[in-house]
């Protein structure tokens, strides 16, 4: 939905009026999105596949919770200075976020 990629610039701003406008959007565009995602994955498979299809779905829902994180530290690996990260950590996460 178009709510993430709105949510993330205004994260990337620091506006307070952008950021609970964005974040209202996102609640409203991502309760429809995770709506209809559920509705789908309960009812196209038979009631034996249910489960199946529920773990198939979170698996690749937390796989990329995990490849945001391994880039976001292979970004920072090199950094020694403490409380630094890299300036391209951004732009590599908000082009992840629009892909």
């Amino acid at each position: 939905t178009l709510g993430y990629p709105v949510y993330s610039l205004a994260m990337y701003y620091h506006q307070r009026e952008w950021a609970i406008a964005a974040g209202v959007f996102l609640g409203l565009t991502a309760g429809l999105l995770w709506t209809a995602q559920g509705q789908l994955m309960m009812s196209y498979p038979e009631k034996s596949w249910v489960g199946r299809f529920v773990a198939i779905f979170w698996g690749i829902f937390n796989s990329g919770a995990v490849l945001g994180c391994l880039m976001s530290f292979s970004i920072n690996l090199g950094n020694s200075a403490e409380g630094q990260a890299a300036s391209s950590g951004g732009s590599a996460l908000s082009a992840t976020t629009y892909w």
